[in-house]
């Protein structure tokens, strides 16, 4: 498996700028891992670790569904009333001074060239992230964003082109990403750097906000028609906020965000100064 996404080149190049993006940090590690450390594992290391993190302080239990046929509360404590208790143990904080901007790239023999754009953003529990869904959806998310129409309908560079957001919890990061023909990388990361200027002046009009809330909204109506999704919903909402939001308190918030919010928090992100750059393509490019 590891070896078959070294094999994707946009693979390989979000492996890349992930580790860009978190440099010396377990939130910058591919999470499959690698050759050598899946090779290591001994049936004793997954042991400790399941005993170290997988205790009744540390466990988010939710569920979603029909309960006319389960006692959900009975199945939970069969299955999880053995496990021992054990103090949390706390994650690895994230020092954002390690936030540096730097431009990587791989020569592999691929017909396009592939690449990763990330800027240092707001961590999960932040209040802003419903501002900055909002602000991915306009930007580069989706076929009426502004990176799919000026990118991919209105120049052709490319047919696969979107933006999308990391977000934990002390940290994240908003990215682009994109595969274009190789002779068009260097004037792709060029047009995507401009278009975040060009959007921290202008910022989002009327249009494009409404039509991302009326997204939100749709997207958010569909998920709750799935058990799964809604079980996710769930224990997010409690993991994150301490609390469990309504569906309409979500909504409501999305709702409640303005164009000057976006714009606000669009100049936060959109430094130029501050972009790691991946590259996964058939030769050398100018990233400077």
């Amino acid at each position: 498996e590891i070896k078959m996404y070294l094999d994707i080149p946009q693979a390989r190049a979000a492996i890349m700028n992930q580790a860009q993006t978190f440099p010396d940090h377990p939130l910058g590690f591919d999470i499959g891992g690698t050759l050598e450390s899946v090779r290591n594992i001994q049936r004793q290391d997954i042991v400790d670790y399941f005993s170290e993190h997988y205790s009744p302080e540390n466990i988010i239990i939710s569920v979603a569904g029909n309960p006319k046929d389960n006692n959900w509360l009975e199945m939970i404590k069969r299955d999880f009333g053995g496990l021992k208790k054990a103090p949390i143990k706390p994650y690895e904080p994230f020092d954002k001074k390690k936030f540096s901007p730097s431009a990587k790239q791989q020569v592999k023999d691929v017909d396009q060239a592939n690449f990763f754009i990330a800027f240092p953003a707001i961590a999960k529990p932040d209040k802003r992230r419903y501002v900055l869904n909002l602000m991915d959806i306009i930007f580069g998310s989706g076929a009426s964003s502004r990176l799919y129409i000026e990118l991919r309908e209105k120049r052709g560079l490319g047919y696969d082109i979107g933006s999308g957001i990391n977000a934990y919890l002390d940290s994240g990061s908003f990215y682009v990403y994109g595969g274009v023909k190789k002779q068009n990388l260097e004037k792709t990361l060029d047009l995507v750097i401009q278009e975040a200027k060009k959007f921290v002046k202008e910022g989002p009009t009327d249009d494009e906000l409404i039509r991302a809330k009326g997204n939100i909204r749709g997207t958010i109506t569909r998920q709750m028609e799935n058990s799964p999704a809604i079980a996710d919903y769930l224990a997010g909402s409690l993991y994150y906020q301490g609390k469990i939001l309504k569906i309409e308190e979500t909504v409501a918030l999305y709702e409640a965000v303005t164009k000057e919010e976006i714009q606000a928090l669009a100049k936060d992100i959109f430094d130029p100064q501050k972009a790691i750059i991946s590259v996964v393509g058939p030769r050398k490019y100018n990233l400077s």
